[in-house]
């Protein structure tokens, strides 16, 4: 993952040593890609690296629901707008979950980001409701290309794409899942997904009323 950029990169910059005009233009281009790429992948990596640390404690705060599934919203509609896709927020007013606030932020975004990615037409929708435990659930659903029952049992583990090719276009360090996952176990909670080919996917996130009791099965994916 690391390797293959790398050398596009290197490759690159030694061309333009001898490059000029509109193909000097181009390699300038390329490699600010391969530089972005880069940089996304490292920053997923220190963020993995962040959710496996024993030693790190997620920062519990009482977080409101509706403002933090907005803000995640309002960050990403840029990219919904340009594919046409309709995007939405169904949250109760005043609903609260205790939680790290940041983390929960980078689960939701992930997780937004890749519903945008992989849908073409149709809805992305984020809701969460409260469940009789006392905690929360958040989904995020969308119409998208569905996922194939053979790689969902895979689709949490680190650098697995279910569509390498739409992935890499995307920019997409196959990551994202993993930390998503991570994260959500270190808060207690748990993750499910549900999806069908050709008709769109529904990722579930359930947190604990209290992260100091975690949910039976925390840090599984369902």
């Amino acid at each position: 993952e690391l390797q293959t950029p790398l050398a596009a990169l290197i490759g690159m910059l030694d061309l333009l040593e001898d490059a000029n005009g509109e193909y000097a233009d181009n390699l300038v281009r390329r490699c600010q890609k391969k530089a972005s790429a880069l940089s996304l992948l490292t920053h997923d990596l220190i963020g993995l690296a962040r959710a496996q640390d024993e030693d790190w404690t997620p920062s519990a705060s009482t977080i409101n629901l509706e403002e933090l599934c907005l803000s995640v919203i309002e960050n990403r509609a840029d990219g919904a707008v340009e594919k046409g896709l309709k995007i939405s927020v169904s949250v109760p007013s005043g609903l609260e979950v205790i939680a790290d606030p940041v983390a929960l932020e980078t689960c939701l975004a992930n997780l937004v980001q890749n519903a945008i990615w992989y849908t073409d037409a149709g809805t992305v929708t984020l809701r969460a409701t409260k469940h009789d435990a006392g905690g929360v659930t958040l989904e995020v659903e969308d119409t998208g290309a569905g996922i194939s029952p053979e790689h969902l049992s895979r689709i949490f583990e680190r650098f697995f794409r279910a569509d390498p090719a739409r992935s890499r276009a995307s920019g997409g360090t196959g990551l994202g899942l993993a930390i998503v996952k991570n994260l959500i176990g270190r808060m207690g909670g748990r993750i499910a997904v549900s999806s069908h080919v050709g008709q769109g996917t529904c990722f579930q996130i359930e947190l604990p009323a209290d992260p100091a009791h975690p949910l039976e099965g925390a840090g599984q994916a369902l």
